[in-house]
């Protein structure tokens, strides 16, 4: 199955662009630049102006800005409305959908640092996960408190063979691979992070395609997986529900 992912820059570089990703196969993934209509404040809505405004520094109001009204004009070129048009709501697990007023489409968002991306799909429920490899993040004492018991190893299949410093480079790459994956799955489900993160587990770095081993949240075969390098130095993750899972 094919998901569409869009890439939104939110840096210095502030240029949309979308690529066609096949699930569960992906691995080199290829964008192509689109001309995005009008994604700035003006067509977010009341309670989104709002936020805005409560964020604490210019960046963060431009940067939600960039993000919110980009949503919204990515939205409105498959509904083929204006963007302003664009009902958006919160479901029981506050992951936001389109009204009942709009046709089908499930999307997904997520944003770290200078890169933002959103996943549509006309049917089938998506989620995403995209992470700045954050040199001062604590992987090993994340990977030991969240991750299931079955991937604890992964970080060191992933060093096997190589010297300290491509070793070290691997663990970080294979946490973020981990990491955006269980995120992708649980933000699909309308889950986030509510839920105990030991409760599944995903299948190691040499697994190709990336597969769940086991929920406690729903059969475990009723998700594809993909994971890719959205930017250098970034990993994503995207986990897209089986038809039968609809």
């Amino acid at each position: 199955m094919e998901v569409e992912v869009w890439r939104i820059g939110l840096g210095a570089e502030v240029a949309v662009d979308r690529a066609t990703v096949a699930v569960p196969s992906a691995t080199d993934v290829e964008f192509v630049p689109i001309d995005l209509d009008d994604w700035s404040e003006r067509v977010l809505s009341g309670h989104e102006q709002a936020r805005a405004r409560r964020l604490r520094t210019a960046d963060l109001r431009r940067r939600f800005v960039r993000v919110h009204g980009s949503l919204r004009a990515i939205l409105a070129r498959y509904l083929r409305l204006a963007p302003e048009a664009v009902e958006l709501v919160a479901d029981q697990g506050s992951k936001p959908r389109l009204s009942e007023s709009h046709p089908p489409l499930r999307f997904n968002l997520s944003h770290s640092r200078d890169l933002a991306l959103l996943a549509v799909h006309r049917h089938l429920e998506v989620g995403v996960d995209v992470e700045w490899h954050d040199p001062t993040t604590e992987t090993g004492r994340l990977a030991a408190r969240f991750f299931g018991a079955e991937e604890q190893g992964y970080a060191a299949q992933a060093a096997e063979g190589l010297n300290a410093i491509a070793a070290t480079e691997a663990r970080r790459a294979e946490f973020f691979r981990l990491w955006t994956l269980r995120e992708a799955y649980l933000k699909g489900l309308g889950l986030g992070l509510s839920v105990p993160l030991t409760g599944f587990a995903v299948s190691g770095p040499n697994v190709v395609p990336p597969r769940l081993l086991r929920s406690d949240y729903g059969d475990p075969g009723a998700w594809n997986l993909a994971s890719f390098v959205p930017r250098v130095g970034y990993s994503a993750g995207l986990a897209v529900a089986q038809p039968a899972a609809i």
